[in-house]
């Protein structure tokens, strides 16, 4: 359901805490009933089950502890048949989809004598955004069913206009899409509508299973996913599991990046070809539902509108309008605002350099003078987690590596992408790290090599270190299911892999950059959980040694 009307959210959800911000408004906030017990259970990282709903209050359900809140408490809103409103803060106040909610802002108040703006749940967990500008995204139990569902996965049955080839990256090409959930898993069993389809992608649009960019006409969800207009599909051509996307999308989730790009398996074709079992997944881009930052106007030039937001990519390849290189030799590239103004430009390559001056610096440890001024440590810690457990050969800050930036805010890894190359599936580490599942890669290796770069660096500090190996207790337990997730995918994609490999006959061959060919599906399903499996344990018995 839509959130609570402003004058509903002001005067039923947090009405202590708004009286008291108008009144004093230079005084610390009152909390709410419900706060401070909020708070708790998150330090403690107990796993969030559900909510209920009584006329007198709000049962939160964590596992082995409930907390009732009052329902002259906290108000936690209802998401999870809705998306959730954007919040954002501007001029000093926090608004709430770009109306004032009341509450002002409390920057370098510490959590407990802050309060909250907007607390929700949505299908996956609970959320809190307090008026310092931290967001408490609580972990959720992850859980496995006990048995794969059995349907016939989707098809995706995409006609261009005359049968135009899709032969570009650049141009779009006009057609349909018909799309069939036959036995409605995901909701409605057919969609019709009018598309554009380009190509996308790197080096996967050179392999001959191609990846594809989809535009709608109008915002459609589509297999139970958000509504949107732009959609990928990725082939998956070097990755036979079919699964490596999936099981990094997992990983991401489990350690609660800001955004995790949802996906379902589905079967293509293309005028009437069978092109095999992809990835239809959310693509990235700014949006409410996805990255959800308010983007600098062409006018925010000075003061506190020239700080964000901005979305950037980390890609060697900088086929953006905008790039340049940080001076650590990073490539960046504007993704929001595509075309920015000159003073925005000056602005971000200026704060990525004093970013990387704080970072190299002899007081880089120092919280007020060092790297901690300029990024959200938090998240960079949780994409550490998730590229190295995947040994993803293009995540040390090389390629598809998505950074975001808010109005007074700090640099954030907002979400990760592509990962086909990953779990065991690159053959060219060099000898330093090697092939398998052992050694460190993201934490000494830069995209300038050995011993470079922001994490080589910022693994000589040691509450950095203390805050991974600490992430790491937190995430691990739910990390060890991440196999039985594997083996529940594979089992839902039915017979569809003997049909995606006998169009394309590569179980028994080598494709870059293939490590091992066992030569069988099931085989390659065996690899990816052999492999995850051990990373996993060589993580676990030496990140105490870091």
């Amino acid at each position: 359901m839509k959130h609570l009307s402003l004058k509903g959210f002001i005067f039923s959800a947090l009405l202590p805490v708004l009286l008291f911000s108008c009144t004093k408004a230079l005084e610390l906030p009152e909390q709410p009933l419900g706060y401070e017990e909020l708070i708790d259970v998150y330090e403690a990282g107990i796993p969030f089950i559900e909510a209920k709903y009584t006329s007198s209050a709000t049962v939160l359900s964590f596992e082995g502890r409930k907390v009732s809140i009052p329902s002259n408490g906290i108000k936690i809103n209802d998401h999870r048949s809705s998306t959730v409103p954007a919040i954002c803060r501007t001029n000093g106040k926090w608004l709430i989809e770009g109306e004032f909610c009341g509450i002002l802002d409390y920057l370098g108040v510490a959590d407990r004598q802050c309060c909250p703006v907007y607390v929700w749940i949505d299908k996956e967990s609970l959320h809190m955004v307090i008026a310092n500008g931290n967001r408490y995204h609580y972990p959720a139990m992850v859980t496995v069913p006990e048995e794969p569902r059995k349907f016939k996965i989707p098809t995706l049955k995409i006609t261009t206009t005359a049968n135009a080839p899709v032969a570009s990256k650049d141009e779009y090409v006009n057609g349909t899409l018909l799309l069939n959930d036959a036995d409605g898993t995901y909701g409605e069993k057919n969609w019709l509508g009018n598309i554009k389809i380009k190509g996308r992608g790197n080096s996967t649009w050179g392999m001959p299973k191609k990846p594809y960019k989809l535009k709608l006409e109008e915002k459609t969800s589509l297999l139970g996913m958000p509504a949107n207009k732009d959609w990928a599909l990725m082939a998956n051509y070097s990755d036979k599991s079919l699964l490596r996307n999936k099981t990094a999308m997992k990983v991401s989730e489990i350690c609660g990046m800001s955004w995790t790009p949802k996906m379902v398996s589905v079967e293509v074709y293309l005028n009437g070809e069978y092109l095999g079992v992809y990835d239809l997944c959310e693509h990235k881009e700014v949006a409410k539902n996805k990255v959800n930052i308010d983007i600098v106007k062409e006018t925010d030039n000075e003061g506190d509108a020239l700080t964000g937001g901005y979305y950037f990519e980390i890609e060697q390849n900088t086929d953006e309008p905008v790039c340049w290189w940080t001076w650590k030799g990073v490539p960046m590239m504007f993704l929001e605002p595509q075309y920015p103004s000159d003073k925005q430009l000056e602005y971000v390559k200026d704060y990525f350099y004093k970013f990387e001056q704080a970072l190299f610096s002899d007081d880089f440890a120092s919280v007020a003078n060092g790297y901690a001024k300029y990024i959200d440590v938090d998240s960079f810690v949780n994409y550490f987690i998730i590229q190295e457990l995947s040994k993803n050969v293009d995540g040390n800050t090389r390629k598809s590596t998505f950074i975001t930036k808010e109005r007074g805010g700090k640099l954030e890894m907002y979400h990760v992408w592509d990962f086909d190359l990953a779990f065991g599936n690159a053959d060219y580490f060099d000898s330093n790290v090697g092939n398998g599942p052992q050694n460190w890669w993201i934490k000494s290796y830069g995209c300038q090599g050995y011993h470079s770069g922001w994490y080589w660096r910022l693994f000589q500090d040691a509450n950095f270190v203390k805050k991974v190996k600490a992430r790491w207790q937190e995430v691990k337990p739910k990390l060890e299911l991440v196999p039985d997730f594997i083996d529940l995918w594979a089992a839902e994609l039915q017979d569809s892999p003997v049909r995606n490999f006998d169009k394309w006959q590569i179980l028994k061959i080598y494709v870059w950059p293939n490590v091992k060919i066992p030569g069988t599906y099931q085989g390659e399903i065996d690899y990816l959980k052999e492999f995850y499996t051990e990373r996993l344990n060589w993580i676990d018995n030496n990140i105490d040694r870091l």
